[in-house]
Parts: C-alpha cells; structure tokens; sequence
C-alpha cells in the first residue's frame, strides 16, 4: 500500500450500509500531515468551503494552477481536502476542504474500494434521523472545531435565506460541542446579487441572530460580494484571497493565544478521536484535554504518590514544593516522545 503517492482527496465518505449509518475516514488528514517537511512543527489552517458551482470556481482561484486534481466519481456525499503546495514549506500549511451540503446521496456500498491507503469505518452508534441529520451534526460538532474559515457560498446554497437557516441550525447544534476553550471559526457569506436588488441582503443578520446567538459559535460573520466580472478581473480574485487570508490570520492567532493551534500530528490525531466521539455521541462535549491524554492516561497511584512527596518534602520550602509537583504533572501531561519542539504549537 502505497500512501505516499496516494492522489485520493476524499477525506470523509457518507455511507448507507444497509440499515446502518456510517462514515468512512479515508486518513486525507493524517497523510498531508505525513507529506510536510516538518510535522511536528507546522501548524496547518483549513478553510471549509460549502456550495457547488461558486465553490468550484473559487476553489480553481485558491489553489496554484495545475493542482486542482479532477474529483473521483462516487455514488455518496464525499467531503474533500485539498493541499495549497504553495504553502505546505511554510509554517502554516493551508488545507481546503469541500462539501455540497445539499447533497444527501449514499449508497448500500461500503465506500469506495481502494488500496492506494487505509480506510477506517466508523459506524454512527446514535440513530440519525435523515442522511442530512448526520451531516449537518458532522459539520457543526466535528469540522467547525478543527476550521478555521467557514465560507458558505450563498447563490449554491439556493440564497440569502437558504443559508442562513443553515448556519442557525449549524450554530445550535455546535452550541456545547466541546468543553474548554471557546473555538471561533469565521464565517464567510459569498453572493453574487448585487444588495440593492436583493431585499434578504437587508434581513440577513436581524434574521441570523433572531432564533440562536452565533457569537457563541462564531468569532464573525461576514457577507462578502463576488462582482459578476469576478473571474475576468485578476484584482479581484486577489481582493477575495486577500479576505480568505486575513480571516486565517485572525483564527490562528486566536488559537494561538488559547493554546489550541495545532500541529499537523496533534491535528490529525485529535480530529481522529473527535470524528470517533461524534459517531459514537451526537450530545455529549468532545474533550480536547481528555482526548489528549488516551493511550497516556493519568495513574490511579498519583494522589497517593503526591501524598509522599508532600510528606517526605515537609523541611523544604512550599514554593520549592509546588514548583517540583507543577512541572513534573506538566511534563507527564505530554505523551512520548513530544517534550521538545515548539512548546507555545502544542496547545496540550
């Protein structure tokens, strides 16, 4: 199996075996962590993209020219990852992924067949209601912790109203989607109508904030206009990268400042066992630090181990004491073999 060499974009698969709802991880993640030159270092940000023809094109603009690679044929709602090669010799490595939200096909088959990498089936303990139920659970309790850039491409999405339910009910339901530290995506609203000649442009945010406060889910909200001479105009495709960038700025230093940017290995282990939880549970909070600490658990034996120190430690001085205790529950909090590198990236 060679995954080195592995062109597969999809990331995650929607499947429908039988009576059973599964989601297929195809490890897209796990394998462009495995392509950066430093993995343990650079902290890739992922944009999510949601639409169809508008995100197509727009997709075709992000990327270098010639690394768009042509989407495979399935017969299920497939989310994709693409890689920015401009970018993966950077610190911050840019990841795009894609997904029609509308799109609710599944088949009775398990996936897509291939032996270029591995495959890992999770089957959704919880029962969803609808194909749309799981994905709409998907993206608001498992992508929007680990994206940086939502952007909704409003004229895919059938309008101004069309996606503004879909943020309110993406926003409700990622409302407690984990316990922590406050992870805010920004969202980005692309259209093409001109405001003036489209009344729900004036409804938007009244109506978005009327039945959930989307502050509580996202640091922004933002409508951006595509000009219809958009793909005629270099300018502005630049001016829109431009936004698209400025909002990955914004993020990753929020991240940073809350200890929650992550390297490409933490990313892609931490995504694997909250895509594990969010099948497993659509309700209970996915726990960043407990998730952190699987395969390294803390000993049954530390209180009674920190006992003694306390007693064995009583001549010392307390300051002496708390530092010796403090720096060594520090050090054991961070699995094998990850006590060097850049300290402020692990977030752990």
């Amino acid at each position: 199996m060679d995954q080195a060499n592995c062109q597969h974009l999809a990331w995650l698969e929607f499947v429908h075996a039988r009576v059973e709802r599964r989601i297929i991880c195809h490890q897209r993640l796990q394998r462009l962590a495995n392509q950066l030159p430093n993995k343990t270092a650079q902290a890739p940000s992922i944009a999510l993209l949601l639409g169809r023809e508008t995100k197509d094109q727009i997709l075709r603009d992000v990327l270098p020219k010639g690394v768009l690679q042509k989407k495979a044929s399935t017969q299920t709602t497939t989310l994709n990852l693409h890689a920015d090669t401009a970018s993966l010799n950077s610190q911050y490595p840019i990841y795009y992924a894609e997904l029609d939200p509308l799109e609710h096909t599944c088949d009775i088959e398990l996936g897509n067949k291939t032996g270029c990498h591995v495959q890992q089936h999770f089957q959704v303990s919880w029962p969803p209601e609808s194909q749309k139920a799981l994905l709409d659970a998907v993206i608001s309790r498992l992508l929007f912790l680990f994206t940086d850039v939502v952007c909704l491409f409003a004229d895919d999405l059938g309008g101004f109203e069309a996606t503004r339910r879909l943020l309110t009910t993406w926003a409700r339901l990622a409302i407690g989607s984990h316990t922590g530290t406050t992870i805010q995506p920004h969202v980005l609203v692309v259209y093409r109508e001109p405001e003036k000649q489209c009344s729900a442009y004036e409804d938007f945010f009244p109506d978005l904030n009327r039945e959930v406060d989307t502050s509580r889910v996202f640091a922004a909200v933002k409508l951006v206009r595509l000009p219809q001479q958009y793909q005629r105009n270099r300018r502005e495709r630049l001016k829109f990268a431009h936004e698209l960038h400025d909002s990955f700025h914004k993020v990753r230093g929020d991240r940073m400042e809350a200890s929650m940017l992550f390297v490409a290995t933490h990313q892609a282990a931490l995504f694997q066992r909250a895509l594990s939880h969010v099948t497993r549970t659509a309700a209970t909070p996915f726990n960043f630090v407990k998730a952190a600490r699987q395969g390294n658990e803390v000993s049954l034996n530390l209180i009674e181990h920190t006992e003694n120190v306390l007693k064995l430690s009583q001549k010392l001085p307390s300051s002496v004491v708390v530092s010796v205790i403090a720096s060594s529950a520090i050090l054991d909090a961070y699995p094998r073999h990850m006590h060097g590198g850049l300290n402020r990236l692990v977030g752990l």
